[in-house]
């Protein structure tokens, strides 16, 4: 949370440090002791936040590792996780000009999104739609803008007002 707070202000020196201490620490972490009910911050959740600090500082290059990495460890079993991450990493490949490969990652969540029922989730999609809207004319993103837009009008279809909750 301090390295995301740092981010934000754009104290890059700070938030770089405070990812340094957050690692530091997991490392230390045996994972004894925790409930069955909570997911540890693991590995994997290090890397989604540093994707999204350095994404804040414009480090699109060190970001997009990071993001990678989380698809690296989120693979089937953590499906929500996986998702933000996909969507992560395809907001920092809009930021880079490949849009491309950022409309196929949200091709691949807008396949999962209606049964995931996670708001989260759909209101990042929509803001990759949105982000992406300007490139409709590329033949990856209008593939993806229409797959969209189709799940979205299953959605309405079914009587909800918008995407599930």
């Amino acid at each position: 949370m301090r390295a995301r707070s740092l981010a934000t202000v754009g104290s890059t020196r700070e938030c770089r440090a405070a990812l340094t201490t957050a690692e530091e620490a997991l490392n230390r972490v045996d994972g004894d002791g925790l409930g069955e009910w909570i997911s540890p911050f693991d590995e994997g959740a290090l890397a989604s936040e540093a994707a999204l600090c350095l994404s804040e500082l414009g480090d699109l290059r060190a970001a997009e590792a990071q993001a990678r990495r989380v698809l690296e460890l989120r693979v089937d079993d953590r499906v929500r996780s996986r998702a933000f991450g996909q969507l992560t990493l395809a907001q920092i490949l809009v930021q880079a000009d490949e849009v491309e490969e950022a409309a196929a990652l949200g091709g691949q969540v807008t396949a999962l999104a209606t049964s995931l029922a996670s708001a989260r989730v759909l209101a990042r999609l929509d803001d990759l739609a949105e982000a992406l809207q300007p490139y409709a004319s590329l033949a990856g993103v209008a593939e993806f803008l229409a797959d969209y837009d189709h799940a979205q009008g299953n959605a309405a279809g079914s009587g909800e007002d918008t995407w599930p909750v």
